[in-house]
């Protein structure tokens, strides 16, 4: 069952509050593993076990952690999608005011199945997931409510991506900068350029993050990042269908991401790969991201 869960004002840990831990949220997946199926012949690597989920349609939307160990085993469906992207283990509000690594989006109360698969032997065991009793939504509000989620952590996944690039950019231009200083002789005007790429750099990250420092510039637009976590977490703090005052945002920060992901992919895969190209000309020792040359010798 999809619990709505909500906070009761019980903030405190003093001595009139005791409890313990609840049960793992969401579908418990048990499953035993034999030790002579789990063998494989002489010389070849023993099957490989998978656990995932997928939907009515029979397309995969989640990949659990699966052991090979032989015996009973059990895995937790926190009856959502996949997140976004991997990175710290998801706390349970994480991503839902800009921090942490956001969870995937609930799914829809349905009918999915569990496969568990060892080698080229499946097993399935049907997982029927249903609302809270207590949330009044229609079906239309509830299918609204997730594709814009899910929307929403597509979008997360494209965020992390370009920061990673961007943050990737910048140690590269780093050690080009310094090379370039390094080289005697070496052209000012390739110093230039590669100045102009980590400004234009610099400038995407910003976009991305927003400004540094507090209290932050107001003349400086809320980051995509922190927009983006914000929707989610206002999305999913309540149930109801998403607002149009909340498309509008989430149309313009698609509009923005998708304006700074040309700008990266401009700038890693042509201007980029042009600076490389005249740092070879030039003479400028190796850095990343260039082809390794073994020097002739004269």
């Amino acid at each position: 069952m999809q619990y709505n869960t909500f906070n009761r004002g019980r903030g405190s840990q003093g001595a009139r509050y005791y409890r313990a831990p609840n049960p793992p949220r969401g579908a418990i997946l048990t499953y035993y593993l034999d030790k002579e199926a789990l063998q494989a012949p002489e010389g070849e690597s023993p099957p490989k076990v998978g656990l995932e989920i997928v939907d009515a349609a029979g397309a995969m939307i989640r990949k659990l952690e699966a052991s090979s160990a032989p015996g009973v085993h059990r895995a937790v469906w926190d009856l959502r999608h996949q997140p976004p992207y991997r990175g710290e283990e998801p706390e349970p509000q994480a991503g839902r005011f800009g921090g942490g690594t956001p969870l995937g989006a609930l799914v829809i109360p349905s009918t999915y199945t569990a496969r568990l698969t060892l080698g080229d032997i499946v097993h399935e065991q049907p997982v029927t997931v249903v609302p809270d009793p207590l949330v009044q939504m229609s079906d239309s509000e509830r299918q609204a409510r997730h594709d814009t989620l899910l929307q929403l952590s597509h979008l997360q996944a494209t965020v992390h991506a370009a920061m990673t690039t961007a943050q990737q950019l910048q140690g590269q231009l780093e050690t080009i900068t310094q090379a370039i200083a390094d080289t005697p002789g070496a052209p000012e005007e390739m110093a230039e350029q590669a100045k102009s790429l980590s400004e234009s750099v610099d400038k995407a990250l910003t976009e991305l993050r927003g400004a540094s420092g507090l209290p932050p510039d107001p003349s400086v637009p809320v980051g995509i990042s922190r927009l983006i976590n914000r929707l989610a977490g206002s999305i999913s703090g309540y149930t109801a269908a998403p607002s149009a005052e909340e498309l509008k945002v989430l149309s313009d920060a698609q509009e923005r991401l998708a304006s700074v992901v040309s700008i990266l992919n401009e700038l890693a895969g042509v201007r980029l790969s042009e600076l490389n190209a005249a740092l070879d000309a030039a003479g400028v020792r190796w850095t990343p991201g260039r082809d390794i040359r073994l020097r002739e010798q004269s």
